[in-house]
């Protein structure tokens, strides 16, 4: 009987499986968020719709546009009603972190490089 081998790179499974069904999540996420801009621009708003609310479940994120009490500067004297988008995490995640951030995710440092990056 044939045998199954492991795919080049490593594939054998653990954090770079993990690592690429992230990148999967979000490159799809982006795809969707990509085609409501297109579809935003040329004005369709229901399909534009769509594409938002399949990469919120992508991402499985809820959003919520409300408004607060508060002040933009320092200057600023009274508190002023301001327009927000409130996010919420369906998975309760409290380790997101932002796309600027610098610092790496926890989980690249706790995933061995690739054996074809091994000297």
């Amino acid at each position: 009987a044939p045998t199954r081998e492991a795919p080049p790179g490593g594939g054998g499974g653990g954090c770079m499986d993990v690592l690429g069904a992230k990148l999967a999540t979000q490159v799809a996420a982006a795809v969707h968020l990509e085609t409501a801009m297109m579809e935003h621009t040329y004005s369709h708003p229901d399909p534009a719709e769509k594409q938002i609310k399949a990469a919120k479940k992508a991402l499985q994120i809820d959003l919520k546009l409300t408004g607060v009490m508060g002040k933009r500067t320092v200057h600023q004297i009274d508190a002023k009603a301001q327009m927000v988008v409130m996010l919420h995490r369906e998975n309760g995640d409290a380790n997101f972190r932002d796309s600027d951030d610098e610092s790496e995710s926890d989980d690249m440092e706790t995933c061995p490089p690739p054996p074809s990056e091994i000297p």
